[in-house]
């Protein structure tokens, strides 16, 4: 399982991360980011997709709900596309 990591502040973001490392495993996390944005652009490229996604709900930069809307509906069109 990898893990992507998303808030706005450091110390949260490390310690979440050091959490999860210890939980399931120093690999576990795939990345971490400061920024909703980025970590979108993380979640809709196959490469660096995570299969499990904890994004703050306040970030500075977009809300975390909006950022987890906007990969689900992205994920959505795939599959529908991939239907056709």
């Amino acid at each position: 399982m990898n893990i992507g990591d998303v808030d706005n502040d450091e110390l949260v973001l490390g310690a979440l991360s050091s959490s999860l490392a210890g939980a399931f495993g120093r690999d576990a996390v795939a990345w971490r980011c400061l920024s909703g944005r980025r970590a979108v652009s993380l979640c809709l490229d196959g490469r660096t997709r995570p299969d499990v996604l904890l994004m703050d709900v306040s970030l500075s930069d977009m809300s975390g709900l909006r950022g987890c809307l906007i990969v689900c509906v992205w994920d959505h069109l795939i599959e529908r596309k991939r239907s056709w």
